[in-house]
């Protein structure tokens, strides 16, 4: 959940589960916004790897990772912030879901 998994440039996503849920790109996340974009993929579908290397990763000076290292840290911590509150919010729903449930049960 606080780091990112996934080497974008080799990830592949059906198409329609990006327009069903009404999931793209946000701009205020750059240069992380490809985090926050498998981040609001949680719970909507299943995530995999697979065994062969489809990808080598060349780190060089110019990296977005590197040039904008700061940015990159500040959008992350955002995002981990997103990602507390929404995960907070689920799980305070469920427990108001399921006391409602018994309360109906016990009625």
């Amino acid at each position: 959940m606080y780091n990112c998994s996934i080497l974008h440039p080799s990830a592949m996503i059906r198409k329609s589960v990006l327009t069903d849920n009404n999931i793209c790109y946000e701009a205020e996340f750059s240069p992380a916004e490809d985090y926050r974009l498998w981040t609001r993929l949680i719970g909507k579908t299943k995530f995999a790897n697979i065994p062969e290397v489809l990808q080598k990763y060349h780190e060089y000076v110019g990296n977005t990772s590197k040039t904008q290292s700061q940015k990159m840290r500040e959008s992350t911590l955002k995002i981990h912030k997103l990602l507390i509150q929404e995960h907070t919010q689920r799980k305070i729903n469920n427990a108001c879901k399921k006391s409602q449930i018994a309360y109906i049960q016990a009625s």
